[in-house]
């Protein structure tokens, strides 16, 4: 199998169980974790089963003169603030409109690209873009779910999508002198780290007896399979995709997240938000489809 489309299925099977990810997230958040709590004990989790797979292939932990800088800044973007914002949107929004914001990622890495790197994207891409923040304007503007959708909400995830773009671009930097499994470990230990005291200085003292064994299930499987496994995936999947080629599939978020908030959390979406979503996934291969011949 090409090398290419291997990464193309590692990075769509990565955005799927991140897709879930906000139903475990609501979930957990639902069962006694506070946001900033629950991304320290998801990261914390995920560091631990990471040291020992460093330590039995690298010997020791090191970090090359001039990285730690870099290495700190994407920490911070995809682990600290992302998950900061992201949380702390979807207690104030439906699992099922949080995954479909998420999908203007590809939107704001194209302006990045444009404003801070020169980069001249073909007519197509900025079709598809467009069609992204069309499609999210209609989900985050004509939100229902029962009074679940706030603007709020709506703003935190957004700001959650900045932060994810400048963690793709700083996270290029590193992947031609790390190994996938030294950024996981070193973004997911420092993320974690800056996690703890937010956790401590803005939020209530936490009521650990409040805690449920089905809260705890989803803290696994945020640690275990969209922590360490898909961070492994994503950062392989970098190394092959341009940023914007590997933003795009973030798309993929929003109809597992969409879906899983129906089946599972009894969710409903406006007819017009329904509308938005169908238009924010037909952005995905509007951007790929061109993205594939550059």
């Amino acid at each position: 199998m090409h090398r290419e489309t291997k990464a193309c299925l590692k990075i769509s099977f990565v955005n799927i169980l991140w897709g879930l990810s906000f139903i475990a997230s609501k979930t957990a958040l639902a069962n006694g974790f506070s946001p900033f709590w629950l991304a320290f004990v998801r990261f914390a989790i995920a560091t631990a089963l990471l040291l020992p797979l460093l330590k039995q292939r690298k010997g020791r932990l090191r970090l090359e003169k001039g990285s730690f800088w870099r290495m700190l800044c994407s920490g911070l973007l995809g682990i600290t603030l992302y998950f900061a914002f992201e949380h702390n949107g979807l207690a104030r929004t439906s699992a099922s409109t949080a995954s479909l914001i998420i999908a203007a990622i590809p939107a704001f890495t194209l302006l990045y690209g444009v404003l801070f790197k020169r980069q001249r994207p073909p007519l197509l891409s900025y079709l598809g873009v467009g069609a992204s923040l069309l499609g999210v304007f209609l989900i985050v503007f004509f939100g229902s779910n029962e009074g679940q959708d706030t603007l709020a909400g709506s703003l935190l995830l957004i700001c959650a999508c900045l932060c994810w773009v400048g963690y793709m671009q700083v996270t290029e930097t590193l992947t031609g002198q790390y190994t996938s499994l030294e950024i996981t470990f070193w973004q997911s230990l420092l993320g974690a780290a800056a996690l703890l005291p937010c956790a401590l200085g803005l939020e209530e003292r936490m009521d650990w007896s409040a805690t449920t064994p089905l809260g705890w299930a989803m803290v696994l499987y945020l640690a275990i399979l969209c922590s360490v496994v898909a961070y492994l995936l994503y950062v392989d999947a970098v190394r092959e995709l341009k940023p914007l080629r590997t933003a795009i599939f973030i798309n993929l978020n929003p109809l597992a997240g969409v879906l899983g908030g129906v089946l599972l959390l009894g969710e409903r979406l406006s007819p017009v938000q329904l509308l938005g979503g169908l238009i924010v996934l037909v952005s995905i291969f509007l951007v790929n489809r061109r993205a594939g011949r550059g």
